[in-house]
């Protein structure tokens, strides 16, 4: 999945997103939408604008500054099965959460999320 010798083109999947997950074995799969690809056809002339990974493993899809599309993924996100916590908050604070937690081992793997999800936060780029 190398853009052209010398290029500066990303990868961009149907959906708008130019994230995604890649698999030891060769697989290429969008981070949004879960769209597994054969190949990449969709190629633009930008260059992300985005920190060195420090090597640890995170997922921060930004929605390509998009709100529409990074609510539209948050939406789909929450309706999964498998959710452990949902945090949401409107523009004016207002905070709801919902968490399985029942032990104290699993609360503290919650916080300890909360917390990566403040470091996710704390990378955002403002002007």
């Amino acid at each position: 999945m190398a853009a052209e010798a010398g290029g500066d083109r990303i990868a961009v999947c149907g959906c708008g997103c130019s994230t995604f997950e890649l698999y030891e074995g060769g697989g290429v799969v969008c981070a949004s939408c879960s769209v597994g690809f054969d190949g990449i056809s969709s190629w633009y002339r930008i260059k992300p604008d985005v920190p060195e990974s420090d090597g640890s493993v995170f997922r921060n899809v930004r929605g390509n500054g998009s709100v529409s599309f990074a609510r539209e993924r948050i939406r789909r996100l929450a309706t999964a099965d498998d959710n452990a916590m949902l945090v949401v908050v409107n523009a004016s604070g207002e905070v709801s959460t919902w968490c399985a937690a029942e032990t104290r081992k699993q609360k503290r793997w919650a916080l300890k999320r909360l917390r990566a999800a403040k470091k996710l936060i704390e990378a955002i780029h403002v002007v």
